[in-house]
Formats: structure tokens, C-alpha cells, sequence
């Protein structure tokens, strides 16, 4: 019966593991724990002042920034409208009717910010410049989840099963396979958090990552995942 290690996955411990999973140390298997992955969230905020003229100054800093924008278009009578809102904001000369035609220009700017938070997250790369463009205040956080994904032997010789935490809804599960751990094949993309790949040859190392994607969003890669294969 093969003996399991759980070890923390740091680069002495998968030299140690590469070296203990060779066919000179046939019984051990090792498993290499999983990491702190961090998941990048870039929320658009209105950041609306509390006062009149902050109100003021803001929503027209922003319909600025939304007319003719190089990353999300919004159609010339749409941005008309918001104008015509900001115009009669300007124009309400008492508390009470400032107050009520405050809500058609909060909830356009707020239906703007929208566009470009979905443009944001369709290309994480250039999320902050895109929000930023339309004149909308950027809100990073930086969360620390453990990351769970293992790679195990499966029920046949040369199949290796993938195994990751599971998702929320509207999630996806990335896998990638790597001969070498420098060239790598996506292996096809699952809803669940368990895939397999068979076929391999016994005695070869495999590597293998894995990102979860949420609503479209990747959250990160994981640790590179080594195992060899019998």
C-alpha cells in the first residue's frame, strides 16, 4: 500500500516531491497542500458628493467622461437626457425640488457606471483605465482565499483526477495540462469542480493549473500542480 505525504507546496517541497514520486521511490504519493490564492475585485463607485454644488460639479465631471468614450458607447440622445437632467438639477432653486430632481441624474449616472463595470470586467487587465475613463472612482480589494485543487491517480493506469473547490453560481472551472510544466493545453472547461485526463503515459510527470471564473471574471491561477503519472 502506497504511504500519502501532505506537504506545504513551496519549491523545496515539490523538488522533494518530484523526487519522492519517481519510479525509484514507488511508494510514496505526494500531495501538495493548497495555497492563498488572492481574488482581484475592481468595483466602479459614483463617489456623489453630499452637497449641492459637489453633486453638481460630480455628475457633470462624469457625463463628461461617459460622452464619446473610447471603451463603452452610449448614444448621443442618452447622453442628451442626461444633460437635460444635470440642467434641471442646476436649475432647482429649493431643497424640496433639488431633492426630486436629484433622482432621475443619480439613477443615469448610476445606469452609466453599470455599462462600464460590465466593460471592466470583460477585460480585468485594463478594468481600472476603462472605469476611469468614464469619469467613475475605482474600488479594489484584495481577498485571500484558500485555494483548494489537487491532482490525484485515477481508477485506471494513466487517467489523473482534478479535483477544485467548487464555485457560486454562474462559475466556471479552467484546467490546464502541461507535459513539461513550461508548455501548457487548456484542457476543456467544466461547471463542476472535477475533471480527469486519461491517456497519459506512465512514469511521465503532469502538470496542471486551475482558475475559476465567476460571471466571466478569472479570480486567479492556481499553484502549479505536479504529478507522476502511473
Amino acid at each position: 500500500m502506497k504511504k500519502k505525504i501532505i506537504i506545504h507546496n513551496t519549491r523545496k517541497n515539490r523538488s522533494f516531491a518530484k523526487q519522492q514520486n519517481s519510479k525509484t521511490h514507488p511508494r510514496y504519493v505526494i500531495i501538495l497542500m493548497s495555497m492563498p490564492t488572492p481574488i482581484h475585485a475592481v468595483t466602479a463607485v459614483l463617489d456623489m458628493p453630499g452637497d449641492y454644488n459637489g453633486r453638481r460639479d460630480r455628475a457633470a465631471e462624469v457625463i463628461l467622461g461617459c460622452t464619446a468614450n473610447a471603451y463603452v458607447t452610449i448614444s448621443a440622445p442618452v447622453i442628451a437626457t442626461a444633460n437635460a437632467n444635470l440642467a434641471a438639477y442646476i436649475a432647482s432653486i429649493s431643497g424640496p425640488v433639488r431633492d426630486v430632481n436629484y433622482v432621475p441624474l443619480h439613477n443615469g449616472l448610476k445606469s452609466f457606471m453599470s455599462l462600464f463595470q460590465n466593460a471592466a470586467n470583460a477585460d480585468i487587465a485594463n478594468a481600472i483605465v476603462i472605469i476611469e475613463s468614464g469619469g467613475f472612482r475605482v474600488k479594489q480589494m484584495t481577498i485571500n482565499q484558500k485555494h483548494e485543487f489537487k491532482a490525484e491517480h485515477g481508477l485506471m493506469p494513466g487517467d489523473v483526477s482534478l479535483t477544485a473547490e467548487g464555485g457560486p453560481a454562474h462559475s466556471v472551472h479552467n484546467w490546464n495540462y502541461s507535459p513539461d510544466g513550461i508548455a501548457w493545453t487548456r484542457l476543456r472547461g467544466t461547471s463542476a469542480a472535477h475533471t480527469h485526463l486519461d491517456g497519459l503515459a506512465i512514469g511521465d510527470e503532469a502538470y496542471f493549473t486551475h482558475e475559476l471564473s465567476i460571471h466571466d471574471v478569472p479570480q486567479g491561477v492556481s499553484q502549479v500542480f505536479q504529478i507522476t503519472v502511473n
